[in-house]
């Protein structure tokens, strides 16, 4: 499954080979981040922030495969990413991983929110 923005730009979800995807469908930064903290369990939130800050990078193969996935940052009409240089800001491993952090500092700020449980558990 991939999430994007249907024509109303509604938040949904669909199976990749069924959808010809326009650059205009992806998400957003910010709307990645706050549809990553919707789609988590509540125990999933909890282990991200009870986490050390210094310990994020364990996430990267769990999450940040989830992320990069679930959001098309490995396509490369994606406007949000570069699948070029590794060392770019936006290549998809490194905005995974920004997200990642940037879901941190908003869970530290604000706690988790008040929400129904409505996906299964990530493996992080």
């Amino acid at each position: 499954m991939i999430i994007l923005k249907d024509e109303n730009g509604v938040i949904t979800k669909y199976d990749p080979t069924d959808v010809d995807i326009k650059p205009e469908q992806y998400l957003t930064y910010a709307e990645v981040i706050d549809t990553s903290v919707d789609e988590l369990i509540v125990e999933d939130l909890n282990i991200i922030l009870n986490m050390k800050y210094d310990n994020l990078i364990t996430l990267h193969s769990g999450l940040g495969m989830w992320i990069r996935n679930a959001f098309g940052l490995w396509h490369e009409e994606n406007p949000l990413t570069n699948s070029g240089l590794y060392d770019d800001d936006k290549h998809p491993d490194n905005l995974s991983f920004a997200m990642i952090q940037r879901m941190w500092h908003i869970l530290q700020a604000t706690g988790i929110p008040d929400k129904k449980v409505k996906s299964v558990p990530l493996d992080i």
